[in-house]
C-alpha cells in the first residue's frame, strides 16, 4: 500500500487528535505547548503519523515544518530552548500569509 493511501486512511480514522490540528504556522505557534504536550503522549506510531501531518501542510514552507518538528521532537532542555527560539523567529504577530 502506498504511503499516501495509508496517510489518507489514518486521517479518515480520526488518528490525529482534533486539538493537535492546525492550519497555519501562527496557529501552531499560539498553541505550541498544548500540541507538544499531546504529542509527547503519543506512541511512536502516532508520532510518525503526526510528522506526516506536519509535513503535508501545504501552507508551511519546508523550513517552518522543520522548525515545528524540531520543537516537537526535542529531547533535552538545550534542544528545547533552541527550538523555542527558532519557532519565535518565524512567528508573525501580524498574521500568516500564504507561502508559495
Amino acid at each position: 500500500m502506498r504511503i499516501d493511501k495509508v496517510w489518507k486512511a489514518s486521517l479518515g480514522m480520526g488518528v490525529i487528535d482534533e486539538r493537535m490540528k492546525f492550519e497555519t504556522y501562527n496557529d501552531f505557534y499560539l498553541r505550541k505547548n498544548i500540541i507538544r504536550g499531546l504529542f509527547k503522549e503519543l506512541d511512536r506510531n502516532g508520532q510518525d503519523i503526526y510528522r506526516f501531518y506536519v509535513y503535508a501542510n501545504r501552507l508551511l514552507s519546508d523550513t517552518k515544518a522543520d522548525r515545528i518538528w524540531e520543537f516537537l521532537s526535542a529531547v533535552d532542555d538545550e534542544e528545547f530552548i533552541e527550538s523555542v527560539d527558532n519557532l519565535r523567529r518565524f512567528y508573525n504577530k501580524g498574521g500568516d500569509h500564504i507561502e508559495h
